[in-house]
């Protein structure tokens, strides 16, 4: 169901909040080592970029929306990359003995500290593939940044609607995560 990208920020703010308490104070439910990555991830910064979508909800002056395009790309590059790293972190185990992991100087790369392109790959390959296309607009548009290269934004209403979608990624990777009442 689409809806307007204000609607989609207002539940996942509500929505995040007791995904955020549950998943840094994993400590006695989860394994020790997870915990300890999932205590690790920056709450503080993900709740921070979930009410920043506010800024670009709205189609801002004709001279600023590159720049409100690039940045708002990057916001929902770390939301996604952080919903990818938590759930990798919970499910570390599975990652570790799964078919796809990455190695660096013969030792595995933790969860936490995989690149967006990585973490991509492994959902895409072993969770699911529908994302595959989300994800890698997300990246491409969020790695604007880093560009003195032209690199496609697409239009603003793309970012909006891009918003929307990431609510419903949100929820994709939470059903997903393993709670105490599942």
């Amino acid at each position: 169901m689409k809806t307007d990208a204000h609607e989609s920020i207002d539940r996942l703010i509500e929505s995040s909040e007791p995904f955020l308490l549950f998943w840094t104070n994993a400590h006695g439910w989860a394994p020790p080592y997870a915990a300890d990555l999932l205590a690790a991830q920056k709450a503080a910064w993900f709740k921070s970029l979930i009410y920043n979508l506010r800024h670009f909800a709205d189609d801002p002056p004709q001279v600023q929306k590159v720049g409100h395009m690039i940045l708002g790309y990057v916001c929902l590059r770390s939301l996604t990359e952080y919903m990818l790293k938590v759930f990798f972190c919970a499910y570390q185990a599975d990652y570790e003995t799964g078919k796809k992991t990455f190695i660096s100087k013969g030792n595995l790369i933790d969860p936490s500290d995989l690149t967006y392109e990585q973490l991509r790959q492994i959902w895409v390959q072993e969770i699911e593939t529908s994302w595959d296309s989300f994800l890698s607009k997300i990246q491409n548009r969020g790695n604007a940044i880093h560009s003195y290269n032209h690199r496609d934004l697409g239009e603003y209403s793309d970012l909006k609607n891009d918003i929307i979608d990431f609510e419903q990624f949100f929820y994709s990777v939470n059903q997903r995560l393993p709670y105490p009442e599942r």
